[in-house]
């Protein structure tokens, strides 16, 4: 698609909400290139993600660690949304850990060349102090999973709570004469 016809349309004929030219600007060179340049830098932090669960878990677990935060369908897709982030384009996880409830909001900090990682509520308000900053690409999944599922417990402690959540696992596990395997 010519960026100009796009331009033409958002300025001759659609109807730009205000909402849209509030979040996105109102520089007419300029405002219309941010969504599509906001998804490219979430769909880069989700890959990021996902790279950085696959050499902390594995190349089998790691979509494992992504469902247990609640933010994968059965189908694979990812519930989350693309949004600019404290003036940063961002991904925003929406998830339902042991530890968190909401959204978990990935931004690029693009001057430092490195992530922020913050918590927010179901109306995207911040959880104060959940704010991190200066992450690397290969630290991703292993802080969200923390800030998402494991919190502060020990190792032991993490396997107790998803013992009292499943009970079932351990039953199916013994039936099979299997064990449960805790990542």
């Amino acid at each position: 698609m010519d960026v100009n016809n796009v331009k033409n349309e958002s300025m001759n004929g659609a109807k730009v909400s205000q909402s849209f030219v509030t979040a996105w600007g109102t520089d007419p060179e300029r405002y219309w290139e941010r969504p599509d340049y906001v998804k490219v830098i979430a769909d880069k932090a989700m890959e990021q993600i996902q790279l950085s669960l696959i050499e902390d878990y594995g190349r089998k677990e790691w979509i494992g660690v992504l469902q247990s935060w609640g933010c994968v369908m059965p189908d694979l897709s990812v519930v989350g949304k693309i949004l600019r982030w404290r003036e940063m384009p961002a991904l925003a996880l929406h998830v339902h850990g042991y530890e968190h409830e909401g959204w978990v909001i990935v931004s690029l900090n693009e001057g430092a060349d490195t992530y922020e990682v913050e918590l927010a509520d179901e109306q995207f308000y911040a959880k104060e102090g959940s704010r991190v900053e200066d992450v690397y690409c290969d630290q991703l999944g292993s802080l969200i999973d923390t800030m998402v599922e494991r919190g502060t417990c020990s190792e032991e402690e993490y396997k107790a709570k998803i013992a009292a959540s499943y009970p079932e696992l351990e039953w199916a596990a013994k039936q099979q004469g299997r064990q449960v395997v805790y990542l």
